[in-house]
């Protein structure tokens, strides 16, 4: 059992407070998870740091504490907290991925994409408090922000999910074979939802480009695929010259079988998952590829 925990945060960053509430909540989300901040020079400071200026950034650098990571099987987590271009006291961060770190904050090694997009055409930003999940273990963290927030960029409403787990052997186990990134943020200018999954292989040279994609076996189906009371529910296959062994972070299922914001049971790899569904912003088009008809579901147990 790991860790999960639900938060109501600011979606804003119209004071110093509000800014340290939401990014010292997904700080304290990887500490709680297990994992391990680097001794990077210039890191972020809870305590005293003042919200950045029009496209500024803070950050972090985190490690799982599992056994892989040591020797050709290290990665770390770069998370940047910020405010988004224009200053509109809209909170922005990025996360990406690499297998060392120069000591300094800048991330070596192989390296994940980084979406270096920082949000224009924002509106609605509020002083409500919206409901933010977090779960994780020594080996997994997984990040939903706002999931019912009323804050809109380019007029689609501005909720983030980010994941990170190892690949996966045929029991479900860690292996050594690589880490993959999930992270879906609201849409850019030119309207698209940017979604991607981006997989490291260690030892293997440059990755290839990250997907904006997610690869489920849902369809485009707007009808109940519940058979013997059991909801079909497909899990995210990561894409690295083949489909890989499915991760457990994130799932996915028509929209008509499950309720916002429910919790749903799975088995996969022989063990319970428990997820929550969400149905809000982009997710109805995360599965099917575009079809609006379906639910995403974050892992949370």
């Amino acid at each position: 059992m790991g860790y999960t925990n639900t938060q109501y945060l600011p979606h804003n960053n119209a004071s110093d407070a509000n800014f340290r509430t939401w990014g010292n909540a997904i700080s304290a989300a990887f500490t709680a998870a297990g994992w391990t901040k680097t001794a990077d020079t210039g890191q972020v400071n809870w305590s005293t740091v003042t919200v950045p200026a029009a496209n500024g950034l803070v950050y972090e650098i985190w490690q799982p504490s599992d056994a892989l990571q040591t020797g050709a099987t290290r990665y770390y987590v770069k998370v940047q907290y910020g405010n988004a271009i224009g200053g509109t006291n809209q909170p922005i961060f990025k996360f990406s991925l690499g297998t060392a770190t120069d000591g300094a904050g800048t991330l070596t090694g192989q390296l994940s994409a980084t979406d270096d997009n920082q949000f224009v055409g924002l509106s609605g930003v509020t002083t409500n408090l919206f409901e933010c999940n977090f779960s994780g273990e020594s080996n997994r963290i997984g990040i939903m922000m706002w999931r019912n927030t009323t804050v809109l960029v380019n007029g689609a409403p501005a909720m983030y999910i980010f994941c990170v787990e190892r690949t996966k052997n045929l029991d479900g186990t860690d292996s050594t074979e690589g880490v993959t990134l999930f992270f879906m943020r609201p849409r850019d200018s030119s309207g698209r939802t940017l979604r991607f999954q981006h997989t490291i292989i260690f030892g293997a040279g440059p990755p290839l480009p990250a997907t904006n994609n997610f690869i489920s076996l849902m369809d485009t189906t707007n009808t109940s695929s519940v058979y013997n009371s059991k909801a079909a529910i497909s899990p995210m296959f990561p894409v690295y010259g083949r489909f890989g062994n499915p991760h457990t972070v994130l799932a996915t299922c028509r929209a008509v079988d499950v309720a916002e914001a429910s919790l749903v049971t799975a088995t996969l790899y022989g063990a319970s998952r428990t997820y929550l569904a969400t149905k809000l912003g982009f997710a109805s088009a995360i599965a099917p590829e575009g079809g609006g008809n379906g639910a995403l579901l974050f892992r949370f147990d």
